[in-house]
């Protein structure tokens, strides 16, 4: 007798739908897993950093950015001055419209605060604590324009400058309460209460001033201007003399 032929084993239609289906269920899951854990990924500290290598564990770990630049701080205004508290942690930004931007991680990340104006602030400094500080500017609109905090930028308050120009420049001596100020026609201000009180100083000149200087005793100081002037000072601001420069 001849043996029956054998047959080759057919898997049941059911059978075979069972396996897509959790074919199916394990591809949604893993994309399910892979979609929350880029959901819960922080955004990396340095939005400049380079790409890590797909061997390292920080490929892993760290999200892919294709537009990392959008998370910078969306300022539009035109920045002019920037200075930071002496931990090196703090800083400040000035700008167009009255803006101010601050950060409190050494720049990786900065917000926006209220300064209360739309003059243009052209330049800002902070006393070593990072609390007290000061920003002055102008327009023709507002002429002689200074603000104040003393709380880290978090509030900032008019101060009266008296200054019929634009102010260009400002810096404090390091007791936070003598402090100059410089600008168009020659305007020099001083303050010897940390900014509630300014009164003018004579540069004998006209030439506008962009930028003052002093030294840690607050006695000796410097500002110069259009045209190469420069103006110095031995007493903090009392009598300034020109400078030559050959």
């Amino acid at each position: 007798m001849s043996e029956p032929e054998s047959r080759p084993n057919k898997v049941r239609p059911s059978r075979r739908l069972l396996r897509a289906g959790v074919i199916v269920v394990l591809t949604a899951a893993a994309l399910g897993g892979l979609v929350w854990a880029a959901s819960v990924q922080r955004p990396r500290t340095d939005p400049f950093a380079t790409e890590p290598s797909v061997l390292s564990a920080r490929w892993f770990l760290e999200p892919m950015e294709r537009n990392r630049f959008l998370r910078l701080p969306a300022v539009v205004s035109d920045l002019y001055s920037v200075t930071f508290a002496a931990d090196g942690k703090r800083g400040w930004a000035v700008g167009a419209d009255g803006t101010i931007v601050a950060t409190t991680d050494g720049g990786n990340t900065w917000q926006a605060q209220a300064s209360g104006t739309k003059a243009e602030l052209w330049s800002v400094t902070f006393a070593a604590d990072g609390k007290r500080g000061w920003a002055v500017g102008g327009d023709l609109i507002n002429a002689g324009t200074i603000i104040a905090t003393a709380d880290g930028g978090n509030t900032w308050q008019p101060l009266t400058s008296g200054a019929k120009a634009k102010l260009m420049s400002v810096t404090f001596a390091v007791d936070g309460k003598r402090g100059w100020a410089v600008g168009d026609q020659g305007t020099i201000v001083a303050t010897a209460d940390g900014g509630n009180t300014w009164k003018p100083q004579a540069g004998g000149t006209k030439d506008s001033l962009r930028s003052v200087s002093f030294a840690v005793d607050g006695k000796r100081g410097w500002a110069v201007g259009e045209d190469g002037i420069i103006l110095a000072t031995t007493d903090g601001g009392t009598t300034w003399q020109p400078q030559t420069n050959d």
